[in-house]
């Protein structure tokens, strides 16, 4: 999948993936208050949001993209600071509007699919 499509899939189903963030965000809430824990540090994100439950929110928008090129072009490290940034916005209040400004994270990525084709991004339509 062209890294264009990964953009453009996340950005299209970014309400199922805010709705996904927000169920996270709640059983993390329901977690801490059991502790007696009220606040969220950075530390607290990095231990709950790692790269498994990062791609556990994305499977099924990423699930073409060939996961070893994910990895090695650090993609799944702008992911996570993707889902670490929705996360920290969904703590205080559900605010689609802030979770918008961090698509800068995603336009740039340059993924290939599983084929390695990369035959959708060579299509002209015109």
């Amino acid at each position: 999948m062209p890294s264009s499509a990964i953009s453009s899939k996340i950005n299209n189903n970014r309400h199922r993936i805010n709705q996904t963030v927000l169920g996270h965000v709640k059983n993390y809430k329901e977690i801490q208050e059991r502790q007696g824990v009220t606040s969220l540090t950075n530390k607290n994100i990095n231990n709950y949001i790692n790269e498994k439950v990062t791609m556990d929110v994305l499977h099924r928008f990423i699930g073409e993209t060939n996961q070893s090129e994910l990895k090695r072009c650090d993609a799944v490290k702008k992911l996570v600071q993707l889902i670490h940034g929705m996360f920290k916005i969904h703590w205080q209040s559900k605010n689609i509007d802030q979770v918008k400004n961090l698509d800068n994270l995603t336009k740039n990525m340059h993924v290939l699919s599983r084929s390695g084709l990369d035959i959708a991004s060579k299509l002209n339509l015109n």
